[in-house]
């Protein structure tokens, strides 16, 4: 019997920049990163970053593993439903830093489809950021 293949996905709201301070951006929304990063941490390949980076994935599971989403909308919801109320200072903060939705793909089959609901899409609309969705073959979770 084969299995269909199986999707997963990370969703997080990201704001960049070289003068970016993380703390500051925590202090602005009140919601607790996921991942903050520093101007000039060291990237696994030998070479610094050049922007300082505060990333929201919404509140973390009690065991602190990345959550994920077998559907792509679900996971956009999620993290869109609790930045919604922060709209107004997340429009003011894109106006000087850069801000965009990263989503993950995994996939361990070569067939799949992501859809997204038009009120998800309106969502992000609202908060005025692109999306950027990165496609990886195979599983974020090993099982």
């Amino acid at each position: 019997m084969q299995h269909a293949p199986k999707c997963e996905y990370t969703v997080e709201f990201r704001i960049e920049g070289a003068t970016l301070v993380p703390d500051r951006i925590t202090d602005i929304l009140g919601l607790q990163p996921s991942l903050v990063r520093l101007a000039g941490d060291r990237r696994g390949t030998g070479r610094d970053f050049d922007k300082a980076l505060w990333a929201f994935s919404g509140d973390p599971l009690p065991s602190g593993e990345a959550r994920t989403w077998e559907a792509l909308d679900d996971g956009l919801r999620y993290v869109a439903a609790q930045l919604a109320p922060r709209s107004a200072a997340l429009r003011g903060l894109l106006r000087e830093f850069d801000g965009y939705w990263w989503c993950a793909h995994f996939e361990t089959g070569l067939v799949g489809e992501t859809r997204m609901s038009p009120d998800v899409m309106l969502a992000l609309a609202d908060i005025g950021a692109p999306l950027l969705l990165a496609a990886y073959f195979g599983s974020l979770v090993s099982k």
